[in-house]
Formats: structure tokens, C-alpha cells, sequence
């Protein structure tokens, strides 16, 4: 019996508990702020500042900055064995903190993320095709927001867009736009 392996529970101990980052997003008002010129902006900014303006202290216009704590509600996961049928897997799954706090478990025989009541919890689906490839997260809502509920969370999430259109930011044909949204801020 103590050579059988029934599987890793991964909210044990190889996956440390996720600390909180911190991160600031532009907001769409501006500031009047000031700003010490460095050897960086005369390399970035040869017609604005020479190099008799360095240490120099300039008002600039900038976007007001939003300032958060923040926890990431996924995390990667590599699991590797000697098995013949499922030798290894890397996968997406519910942070150590959120498994453990809402009594997730892993079902390996299924690669399945449940519930403490064995009900399906967390899906993490890839989708790949010649050179195209997507990964799709799919986590219970009302267990995140329960898990957001006990913790005073919000939930922050960005879409990212990535175009060649020639109509669209500066001209170029390479645009990259990123827009953040928040969940209703009710507390």
C-alpha cells in the first residue's frame, strides 16, 4: 500500500499561498505634476529637453493613477509522473487561497477541479488550431462571489485588443489597446 499514489492534492504544500501584488492603472482625468528630467528623456525626447536640463524640475500633464492590492485568481500548474496514461499536465487552476478557504479539491482521475460537495467548480478549456491558440477559464460565480464577499474583494478584469487595422490608435497598423473594468464598488 505505501507505493500506491492516489494523486496530489495541490492546495498542499508545493504551491505556496498567493500574496498580495500591488499595481496602479491610468485613470482618464489628468494631473498637473512635476517632473525631474533624466538622461532618459533627452534620449526619448531630443527636441523637448537638452542635456543642461537634467535634474531641471518640469510640469507635466500625466493620467491620474489608481493605486490597489491586489490578488491574481489563477495560478499555472505543472504536474508530472511516471504514469503511462497521463504522464504529465499543465493546467490553470483557483489559487492556493481560494481553494483551500472554499474547500476545493482536485479530481485527478478526471483532471477536474470540484467543489466540497463534488460538483464541478473550475474548467480550464486550450483551444489551439494551426498557429492560433486560446485558453478559456471558467470558475462557479456564485463560489467567486462568495470567496470576493468574505474577503471584501472587487473584481478587476482587463480585455485586451490587438489590431492591424489601419483606422484605429495612431495610424500605424499595429494597435494595442487594454481597458480595466470593476465590479461594482458597493461596500
Amino acid at each position: 500500500m505505501s507505493k500506491v499514489y492516489y494523486g496530489e492534492l495541490y492546495w498542499a504544500d508545493n504551491i505556496p499561498t498567493a500574496l498580495l501584488n500591488h499595481k496602479d492603472l491610468p485613470l482618464e482625468s489628468e494631473e498637473e505634476v512635476g517632473h525631474m528630467i533624466t538622461p532618459f528623456d533627452i534620449v526619448h525626447y531630443p527636441a523637448k529637453y537638452k542635456k543642461e536640463d537634467i535634474n531641471k524640475v518640469v510640469h507635466i500633464q500625466k493620467k491620474k493613477r489608481i493605486s490597489f492590492e491586489f490578488e491574481q485568481a489563477l495560478t499555472d500548474y505543472l504536474w508530472e509522473s511516471n504514469s503511462k496514461v497521463i504522464p504529465s499536465i499543465s493546467s490553470t487552476i483557483p489559487n492556493t487561497k481560494i481553494g483551500k478557504q472554499m474547500g476545493l479539491r482536485a479530481d485527478t482521475k478526471n483532471l477536474q477541479i470540484l467543489d466540497k460537495n463534488n460538483i464541478l467548480a473550475h474548467k480550464s478549456y486550450n483551444f489551439e488550431e494551426d498557429y492560433y491558440s486560446q485558453n478559456f477559464e471558467y470558475f462557479r460565480t456564485e463560489l467567486l462571489l462568495e470567496y470576493m464577499h468574505t474577503n471584501n474583494y472587487l473584481l478587476v478584469y482587463q480585455v485586451k485588443q490587438h489590431t492591424y487595422d489601419r483606422n484605429s490608435g495612431d495610424g500605424t497598423g499595429d494597435f494595442r489597446g487594454m481597458r480595466f473594468f470593476l465590479s461594482l464598488l458597493n461596500k
